[in-house]
């Protein structure tokens, strides 16, 4: 369909839309004969979604992440709701200090006067960057919307499993649980594109890890052997895991292995597939570094991790964090 017709079913101007092709949100195909863009249906739920999203006040590249994978929507979405709040609450406080000065102002004031009852109405100050992005990664619900919505059946929920969803919410929304507040301040520093191609490549990962039969398990411990023994020759992969061992990797290992994955995998039979073949691969893996054959990658995972690293926790399950990192 041409670009007027699209207009007039997504009530968005051409300016809006040649925008938005311009910002990668859609990509319509191009008539070769007149150079034209020729719209289809997708496109035009594409900019219905945009219109939706923008009228909620979120980015356009927020917008774009949830675009080339939906799956990570509610994680954008959380961080947009926890923004608003903070904006909302940071208005009704200087809302609350203008209501004083208004109070106290003279009816013919000078600028002195103007100025002395101000600094007296407790203004509070404009939020730093630093302190903004603390808050938008603030609470328990974005983190779990971070490490398990990616495993979550696409299509609707049933009742049960909502109340299941809500229950993982429920019991680790305590803000003083360690392993959360420690990923909400690795969230609240990691670029936006940083946690688009975390959370892209991770559900791919898992993808072909849960589709694995015993024999896929066993090749891909072959392949661990391989790669887990060039990362730690590779200084920018070593220099990621330890930078971020105590705020990410140490306590995503501990929550995968907590008693909240067995909420997940009554969620989603994939996670549960994911999960048994993980424990399994890890467990092999282990097992052969205790051999005479595997002792000198073992001597070199302890030798340049010292400090580092805890292959006897959680099923061994470091392993694959090692195997699939990549430089944050």
């Amino acid at each position: 369909m041409k670009i007027h017709e699209v207009c007039n079913r997504t009530g968005l101007s051409k300016r809006n839309i040649y925008f938005y092709i311009k910002e990668r949100l859609l990509a319509p195909k191009v008539n070769e004969e007149n150079g034209y863009y020729d719209f289809g249906e997708e496109d035009c739920l594409r900019l219905l979604l945009v219109r939706e999203l923008r009228n909620a006040g979120m980015s356009i590249s927020a917008i774009r992440s949830i675009m080339k994978s939906p799956a990570v929507a509610g994680y954008y979405l959380r961080l947009h709701l926890n923004q608003l709040k903070k904006e909302i609450e940071q208005k009704e406080q200087v809302a609350r200090s203008v209501e004083r000065i208004l109070e106290r102002l003279p009816v013919n004031p000078s600028l002195g006067n103007v100025y002395d009852i101000s600094k007296g109405a407790g203004i509070p100050k404009p939020l730093s960057t630093e302190k903004m992005a603390e808050y938008e990664a603030g609470d328990n619900n974005l983190v779990n919307q971070f490490l398990w919505t990616r495993f979550l059946p696409e299509e609707e929920f049933t009742e049960y499993q909502q109340y299941l969803w809500n229950k993982i919410n429920r019991i680790t929304g305590d803000p003083e649980n360690v392993n959360y507040r420690k990923l909400k301040q690795f969230l609240s520093k990691l670029p936006q594109e940083r946690v688009d191609v975390l959370l892209t490549y991770k559900r791919r990962h898992e993808n072909e890890i849960a589709a694995y039969d015993k024999a896929g398990c066993v090749g891909y411990v072959e392949s661990m052997k391989r790669t887990i023994g060039e990362n730690l020759s590779c200084d920018g992969l070593m220099e990621t895991w330890k930078k971020n061992y105590e705020s990410y990797f140490y306590p995503v290992t501990e929550i995968y292995d907590s008693d909240i994955q067995e909420l997940v995998a009554e969620i989603s039979p994939w996670f549960s597939s994911y999960l048994g073949n993980i424990h399994r691969i890890c467990g092999l893996l282990y097992e052969w570094l205790h051999t005479e054959e595997g002792r000198l990658l073992l001597a070199r995972l302890y030798g340049e991790l010292d400090g580092y690293i805890d292959l006897e926790h959680c099923h061994h399950c470091e392993l694959e964090a090692l195997n699939s990192i990549q430089v944050f």
